[in-house]
Formats: C-alpha cells, sequence, structure tokens
C-alpha cells in the first residue's frame, strides 16, 4: 500500500494458500497444519493478492508444486495428488499473479512444465480435483475457476466476482474496478441468484446473499454513486429533476448533467448540477459509467428530442447498465400504455421519489 512495491515473488498453491502469514516457512508444510480438515483460503492471503492486483504490483509465484509435494498422493498435504498442469492453472488464477517459476529436478520435469501451453483445458482444470481433495474444503469461496460459464444472464461470473473481492479489500469501489466493471455485457440485476451457477460448479459457490453484495458492490454501495440526467432542447425537464433531487443526495452520491446542447447543459448547471458536460461523447462516456440515469423518454429513441438525440447516444443510455427512470412525452410520438396521464409537475416529482427510493436514501 506504500508503492514501495513493484513486483513480488510469494510462493502460491492450493495448500498454502490455506495457511496464515508467518516467519517460519517450516509451518507452511507442517503435518500439524494439515492434521484437521481446512476451510478456504487465508483471508490475509487473499487480501495480499487482491491489493496487488489493485496496486498494479506483480506477483511472479514459486512453490506452485509445494517443493513437489502437492503431485505426490503420500506427500501431498491435501491428501491427494494434484498434477502439474493444475498447479500452474491453480497459481495464474490468483489475482495480481503475472508468471510462475517453475521449479524442476530434470529435463522431464522441465518439459513436463513447458508442456502446459499446449494443455487443454480440461487437463488444466483444477476445480473438480480441488472439490475431492478430502482434507480441505473450498464451499462458498469463488476460486475464478470459470466452470460457471456460460452464464444463461451472459454475467462473467469470475470476473465480477474478482471485482468484488477487490472492493472488499479496499473497503470502496476502486476507480479502476468501476472501469472495468462498466462494459460488462450485463444489466444491474442479471445475477441477483446463484441458482445456474450453483449447478455448474463441482463445489458449493458463494450464496444469493453474496451476488446480491456484489451488485450492490459494484454499484458503488458505500462508495460514490453517480447520478446522471440528460436533456436536450432547452433543458426544462433536466434542470427541474436536478432541483428536486440534489436537495436529497446525500454525501455519497454525484449529481452529473449531460445536455445534447449548450443550453441544455447551461440551464441543469445553473439548478444545481456538480458537474456537466455537452454533446455525443459525453453522453456515451458518462452513460458507462452512471449508476442512475433520469431524463426524458426521448434519451433513448434514436433521432429523439426532434433529432438531438443520435443513434450513438440512444444505444449507449438504453445498453448502460445502470438503471433508467424516463419522464414519458408525447412530443416525441411515443405513448406507453398503461401510464397514467398527469401533468408534466407530477412525473417529475414522481421519478424524483424512484430515484430517492432506488438510491435507498
Amino acid at each position: 500500500n506504500a508503492g514501495l512495491i513493484d513486483v513480488l515473488m510469494f510462493s502460491v498453491n492450493p495448500c498454502y494458500d490455506l495457511q496464515p502469514g508467518g516467519e517460519d516457512l517450516e509451518e507452511l508444510w507442517a503435518p500439524k497444519n494439515y492434521a484437521a480438515p481446512l476451510l478456504n483460503m487465508d483471508p490475509e492471503r487473499q487480501a495480499l493478492y487482491e491489493t496487488c492486483q489493485r496496486l498494479g504490483v506483480g506477483i511472479t509465484v514459486m512453490k506452485a508444486f509445494g517443493g513437489g509435494d502437492l503431485l505426490s498422493d503420500s506427500l501431498s498435504p491435501a491428501g491427494k495428488a494434484l498434477t502439474v498442469f493444475q498447479c500452474l492453472q491453480y497459481a495464474l488464477d490468483r489475482p495480481g499473479v503475472g508468471c510462475v517459476m517453475s521449479g524442476a529436478r530434470s529435463l522431464e520435469d522441465l518439459k513436463r512444465s513447458l508442456a502446459f501451453e499446449d494443455a487443454s483445458e480440461e487437463e488444466r482444470d483444477y476445480a473438480a480435483a480441488l472439490a475431492a481433495l478430502p482434507k480441505i474444503s473450498w464451499k462458498g469461496h469463488c476460486m475464478y475457476c470459470g466452470h460457471c460459464a456460460p452464464c444463461p444472464q451472459g454475467v462473467s461470473v469470475a470476473d465480477v466476482t474478482k471485482f468484488l473481492n477487490l472492493s472488499l479489500a479496499q473497503g470502496s469501489v476502486p476507480e479502476t474496478v468501476r472501469e472495468h466493471y462498466a462494459p460488462c455485457p450485463m444489466g444491474r440485476g442479471s445475477a441477483s441468484g446463484a441458482g445456474p451457477v450453483k449447478r455448474a460448479v463441482p463445489s458449493p459457490c458463494p450464496s444469493g446473499r453474496t451476488w446480491r453484495r456484489r451488485r450492490s458492490s459494484s454499484e458503488g454501495e458505500g462508495s460514490m454513486r453517480t447520478i446522471l440526467i440528460l436533456d436536450g432542447q432547452g433543458g426544462g425537464v433536466g434542470s427541474q429533476l436536478v432541483k428536486l433531487l440534489k436537495p436529497r443526495l446525500s454525501g455519497g452520491c454525484r449529481l452529473l448533467c449531460v445536455g445534447t446542447n449548450v443550453a441544455a447543459t447551461a440551464a441543469m448547471l445553473k439548478a444545481g448540477a456538480a458537474q456537466g458536460a455537452t454533446g455525443e461523447n459525453a453522453v456515451v462516456y458518462n452513460a458507462a459509467r452512471a449508476d442512475l440515469i433520469l431524463g426524458p423518454i426521448g434519451v433513448v429513441l434514436a433521432n429523439g428530442i426532434l433529432g438531438e438525440v443520435s443513434p450513438a447516444m440512444a444505444s449507449a443510455v438504453s445498453g448502460s447498465g445502470a438503471v433508467k427512470i424516463l419522464i414519458p412525452s408525447s412530443s416525441c410520438g411515443v405513448y406507453v400504455a398503461g401510464v397514467e396521464e398527469c401533468r408534466l409537475e407530477e412525473y417529475l416529482r414522481r421519478a424524483a421519489e424512484l430515484a430517492v427510493r432506488e438510491l435507498g436514501l
């Protein structure tokens, strides 16, 4: 965390990861430390890996085979042998790891490690092997093995879980995590449960509560959340939304505005928005990073608001993972069946109430 370390050489394998930190290396393979059943990775080790990834500190792995013990049924602390390919893949899948220094006692050992480059996914797969270890349980812990793919909702489960763990280790959502999470091909509510994942992975996976935690963390719970208000023309709708929302937002919310033209942006800034921008690129950029979007319904329609909304703008807004609260408007030529006809002021009031409820304020 001090920024003094660029590269870390560290012993990484499925058995050492279960042991707490200490200064006596002998403890890593002491039989007494594996006598009782072990459950999941040591939390300080996991925090170390995730901190390295967050800060861009590369980890060079040593002892991926535990001095060769993990490759032997009789010597392995886990009570069952793993293969060279499984050990290498496990190490490479840890957050922050850049490479593995593979030990070799002979030319044959070296050739066996080099064969990893041509090994199939089935040969590298370690998830089922770890789930079958008699002395170790990984219940409730994501190993980033990818067995949950493909998710029926298109969620990259391993990546998103890694983003969650990085955020939890930091205590907030780092900007780098938000940047990587924003383009993920999914909606914010896509993975509210873990049922399909539980049926796919070889060992018990994180619960639905963990997925709800993943959702709230990636959306910025406990960190700064971005509310984006969009408008065109003279900015009347957007400026009213700003006035209604600003007094009710907490310090953990940031109110941004983007107008399709300068006049609309100026009106929303005058109403109290913290920051503002104008034009197509501003809409595309900020829609991908917002947690909540409000505006007239025309912002999701190509050529909406009398042509001020370009197809690229409409695509960016409609495709954003943010929750969207839209104001009905017959001027766009779009009617929503079943929506009660109200005065504009009432639509705006209801939109503000929905926004406050969505933000949990």
